[in-house]
C-alpha cells in the first residue's frame, strides 16, 4: 500500500481525495505547510499532493526545504492549483 500526503487547506478536497484514493492507499492529511512538512519528514510518503498556496509554507518554500533532506529528494511532489 502506498502512502499519499495531501497538504491543502480545503477540507472538502481532503474528503474528496481521501474517498477517491483511500481504498488503495494510505492517505495522510495536512491543512497547512508546516504540518505537511512535519508529516513528510517523519513518514516519508510515496507521493505528496501539495496545494501551491498552502498556508504557512508555500510550495516553493516546501520544495527548497525538502531539497535539504536527502530522504525527501526521492519523493514525488505534485502541485495542486485551484482553478
Amino acid at each position: 500500500m502506498r502512502t499519499i500526503l495531501i497538504a491543502d487547506k480545503d477540507p472538502s478536497l481532503h474528503r474528496e481525495l481521501r474517498n477517491s484514493l483511500g481504498e488503495w492507499n494510505k492517505v495522510l492529511l495536512a491543512s497547512n505547510g508546516t504540518d505537511g512538512f512535519e508529516i513528510a519528514t517523519s513518514v516519508n510518503p510515496d507521493l505528496i499532493l501539495y496545494e501551491h498556496r498552502c498556508p504557512l509554507i508555500g510550495l516553493e518554500e516546501f520544495l527548497r526545504a525538502a531539497e535539504t533532506i536527502p530522504k525527501m529528494r526521492e519523493i514525488k511532489v505534485v502541485a495542486l492549483f485551484e482553478s
